[in-house]
């Protein structure tokens, strides 16, 4: 990995949305639905940047624009990355990405999406904005992804706050909505194969994702911290007599409270 001062990387991470794989640098323990279902975590490829001012540009071509795939190629086209970003002062940032290639999904029978994974091309557009205060710091990141030649499509916004409540304890607040049409995303029906429930052709529908995540952390010592948090998760899947999550009821549920808590040392 390498930054991006006006140099070249040929393994890096995504230029899009807020969160990154280094865990240590994000305020939640667990990472947005946006961020898992919608962002590559990686590229291997050539990226480029360089900034004039406030004005800072990036572009690079990498092997795949896959969530799960970021090498070996997964076919022989190659996916195409850009931002443009505007940071006038320390404390705020705003950037505008694209990431789009022939990445589709292969010809899987009885699923909509047809065609060979050099044959469907997809996009994604990544807006996301940056404030960091002595006494409040934000993020705000959307994403619209399609599927071409489908009515296939993708739409997400997250946004997060932190709060210091003093200087080693601390808490923030992430909330999340995205919306999967036609299936883009087969949320909570990937269990499903041929032969399909008595009238349904299609077992991917339109859902929704709901999301509130709070979190607490505080400092133990200098590189170690300690966080816990609880996040709410309700899914909303048209059509189908499917739930999101496995129960304890023969039928599962659409909504979801976990717990979970982490230490983390980093060096």
């Amino acid at each position: 990995m390498c930054s991006f001062n006006g140099e070249f990387c040929f393994e890096f991470e995504t230029i899009l949305g807020a969160e990154v794989a280094d865990q240590s640098k994000n305020w939640n323990i667990t990472r947005s639905s946006e961020w898992t279902l919608l962002q590559s975590i990686d590229h291997l490829g050539i990226l480029a940047s360089t900034k004039f001012g406030p004005i800072g540009f990036k572009a690079g071509i990498a092997n795949s624009n896959s969530v799960l795939v970021s090498s070996p190629d997964v076919n022989s086209e190659k996916s195409y990355l850009g931002q443009i970003a505007f940071t006038p002062n320390d404390a705020f940032s705003v950037a505008g990405s694209i990431l789009y290639g022939a990445e589709g999904p292969a010809t899987i029978a009885g699923f909509p999406h047809t065609g060979t994974a050099n044959g469907r091309r997809t996009g994604l557009f990544d807006l996301l904005a940056n404030y960091t205060g002595d006494h409040f710091s934000a993020w705000a990141d959307a994403d619209y992804t399609w599927l071409e030649q489908t009515q296939a499509a993708a739409w997400a916004l997250a946004v997060a706050g932190k709060v210091p409540i003093t200087q080693a304890l601390w808490t923030a607040l992430r909330l999340e909505y995205l919306r999967n049409r036609s299936g883009f995303i087969p949320i909570g029906t990937t269990t499903l194969i041929p032969p399909f429930p008595p009238g349904h052709t299609n077992p991917f529908q339109n859902s929704e994702i709901y999301r509130v995540t709070g979190t607490l952390g505080y400092l133990i010592a200098e590189n170690l911290t300690l966080k816990g948090e609880v996040r709410w998760d309700q899914v909303v899947e048209e059509g189908l007599p499917t739930r999101a999550f496995l129960t304890t009821t023969p039928h599962g549920s659409n909504d979801q409270v976990v717990g979970i808590a982490q230490v983390i040392y980093a060096f």
